[in-house]
């Protein structure tokens, strides 16, 4: 998920469920929820790199059960230099949890998470929601809004970020205009809405978010079963969430030949247009050799769908792999920071 949801889901968990039991500090919460994502740092060092370690070591449970103790030990020493400490017990014990909320988050989409490194270099998939939910931002953003302080400085900050979220959800091209202008709605009626209790508040946006992901399980399941029902037999298929659309929902599956893409939509029982297909190459001598290099070994383990182009020159084999989750499949030029290129010396 986007950094924004970690850092809202956190807030808002610790703000409902822990504030009142444990002395602790919000921006522990804050930033113990996104700190697995500091393997971002090996983008600087190649794309191949990016791939095997992001979502890696430090999204795992080992990962987490080191990164606790550090980020709690940091945090209990700059209390103490605050001349206000705290108990470094409740310091653990929320850095665990906190940091645990993102690996959990993270596996919901289809990029998925690798839990069992340094063991188990499998991948884990939810494929439940798109790696970016305005919904979400709405309903937990309501819920720290209504439950902070009445103050003119509150509302002054709440209301700067929450303009800055309207403004992105309007000028994104992916959410349909029927989608924004429902937001816009529900972004104004949180704002005149009277603040209840904040117990209350907690509860209801609880229920909400609960029952939006099981409608988003529930609509999962039947784009499941009719994507089923139009793949090969052979094929393994998965389907994906779409920006904003619980019913619309992106259908990839793969052979040992073909890579098959489509959409399906749970509101009318459709596949709407047919799903298309486009070989993969994954078979071919080339891609069998350029799985062999490292940076090879790197992309076929990361792309779930991965779909080989293959470019000879007279003395060489350019072979380029990419992930069709995360690329336009018509393309012949297919591009997306899922791809990795292999330069054979070999003629194919």
């Amino acid at each position: 998920m986007d950094n924004l949801t970690h850092s809202l889901f956190s807030s808002f968990l610790y703000r409902a469920y822990f504030e009142s039991r444990m002395r602790t500090n919000l921006s522990l919460w804050i930033v113990g929820a996104n700190l697995p994502d500091i393997d971002i740092v090996s983008l600087f060092w190649s794309r191949s790199a990016y791939l095997e370690h992001h979502r890696g070591i430090t999204h795992s449970v080992v990962g987490i059960l080191l990164e606790a103790p550090i980020l709690a030990l940091a945090f209990y020493l700059w209390s103490r230099r605050q001349k206000k400490p705290l108990s470094y017990t409740y310091l653990l014990f929320s850095s665990l949890i906190t940091l645990a909320t993102h690996p959990l988050l993270d596996w919901l989409n289809d990029y998925g998470i690798r839990p069992w490194l340094p063991f188990d270099n499998r991948w884990y998939y939810g494929d439940l929601l798109f790696v970016v939910d305005p919904l979400i931002w709405l309903l937990l953003g309501a819920g720290l809004y209504l439950t902070s302080k009445n103050s003119f400085r509150t509302k002054l900050f709440y209301g700067f970020i929450g303009t800055l979220i309207w403004l992105l959800v309007l000028s994104a091209p992916q959410p349909t205009g029927l989608f924004k202008l429902i937001w816009t709605a529900l972004f104004l009626v949180v704002v005149i809405t009277k603040r209840p209790q904040p117990s209350t508040t907690y509860t209801v946006v609880t229920g909400l978010l609960l029952c939006y992901l099981l409608l988003l399980a529930a609509m999962q399941q039947k784009a499941l079963l009719l994507a089923a029902s139009t793949m090969p037999s052979q094929a393994r298929f998965s389907v994906s969430p779409t920006v904003a659309n619980p019913f619309e929902w992106r259908v990839y599956a793969q052979d040992s030949d073909w890579f098959y893409y489509g959409r399906v939509n749970v509101l009318r029982n459709s596949t709407g247009q047919t799903i298309s297909k486009i070989a993969s190459y994954i078979r071919h001598p080339a891609a069998v050799k350029a799985r062999m290099t490292s940076e090879g070994m790197v992309a076929f383990d990361f792309c779930r769908y991965p779909i080989v182009e293959i470019d000879t020159t007279q003395s060489r084999t350019r072979v380029t792999i990419t992930d069709g989750r995360y690329t336009e499949p018509t393309e012949k030029q297919r591009k997306s920071f899922s791809t990795i290129t292999v330069e054979l010396s070999e003629q194919y």
